[in-house]
């Protein structure tokens, strides 16, 4: 008889267990999930990945078994790139219904911006030689300090926290579903083969029918050039039925080759809703938490999709 209830208590204490994790998953503003499950647990820390909308198990369920031919998923490097390379596809598929996923790969904490909003490097920043040197904002035309103009030293900890609020409101200023946002915290600046492919694998698991999109393998930045390559060779071995790559704007700013098939927008009324989401990436005001993180970055860029308002495919 203890033998038995010894079993039961053990059971009882396993299955409360669960539920907490479910629940804890659940409750929370953002329901987390790992990179290799589908359930909202973290199951490891190298892909923790953030879903930012609380849903009940059934709206999990429903996220995990979609498998319509009619889902796309962008697989998307950085905050800002969703804008700048992925924009027009992404508004050309939703305004065709399609069901659009936007992943979001990084932070992107390793971004100037940080340096520029602050005014100087620091024992952070991507070069920690250059502590103390002064870095000039080509957008205000000064050095900032944020001192003397009313706003918090950034750390990398809240700029990260930082470019991803800028992901979330252009993501839904493109007109991306709150519930089609879904985060991971690959260190920006090193994605590794053995990462992307298992998030990626994750994600045709999910949906097998879907179409995935992402940068090109000859992308000029390794971080995207590691999600063309790995969605390439997804492709060539099959497990991947249907693909798109992109010339990220730093590509076509670089190697702009004539024979890419340029994408343009297929409603012109979309100008407005891609300029809006340009526009979250531009605002300044730092009383309200906006630094305008992206086009502090790379202003060049956000200037030439304004001007074209186009994409272009890489063959391949």
């Amino acid at each position: 008889m203890i033998k038995k209830n010894a079993h039961w208590i053990s059971v009882i204490i396993t299955l409360a267990t669960v539920l907490a994790l479910l629940l804890s998953g659940c409750s929370n503003s953002h329901a987390v999930f790992g990179a290799t499950t589908p359930h909202p647990v973290v199951l490891h820390h190298i892909t923790r990945t953030i879903r930012p909308q609380s849903s009940s198990p059934k709206q999990v369920a429903a996220f995990m078994s979609n498998n319509s031919s009619n889902t796309v998923i962008y697989f998307d490097p950085h905050p800002d790139d969703e804008v700048l390379t992925f924009g027009v596809p992404i508004r050309n598929d939703l305004s065709a219904g399609k069901q659009v996923y936007l992943v979001l790969m990084s932070a992107g904490e390793h971004s100037i911006s940080r340096e520029v909003i602050n005014g100087r490097y620091d024992r952070q920043s991507v070069r920690p030689s250059q502590t103390g040197r002064r870095v000039w904002c080509k957008v205000h035309h000064r050095y900032h300090n944020p001192a003397a103009e009313g706003y918090p030293y950034m750390t990398l900890e809240t700029f990260g926290k930082s470019r991803i609020q800028e992901f979330i409101r252009a993501s839904l200023a493109l007109g991306v579903p709150y519930s089609h946002l879904v985060i991971y915290y690959l260190p920006n600046d090193h994605f590794t083969h053995a990462a992307v492919k298992r998030i990626m694998l994750d994600w045709i698991h999910r949906y097998p029918g879907a179409t995935l999109k992402t940068m090109s393998a000859w992308d000029v930045h390794r971080d995207h050039a590691m999600l063309g390559r790995v969605l390439d060779e997804l492709y060539a071995e099959g497990k991947v039925w249907n693909k798109v790559n992109y010339a990220s704007v730093a590509t076509r700013l670089k190697y702009d080759h004539n024979h890419w098939p340029i994408i343009r927008l297929t409603h012109r009324q979309d100008r407005e809703i891609l300029k809006r989401a340009l526009a979250v990436y531009k605002a300044w005001n730092p009383k309200r938490g906006e630094f305008a993180l992206g086009y502090h970055s790379v202003p060049a860029q956000f200037d030439f999709v304004e001007r074209h308002m186009t994409s272009k495919r890489v063959a391949g």
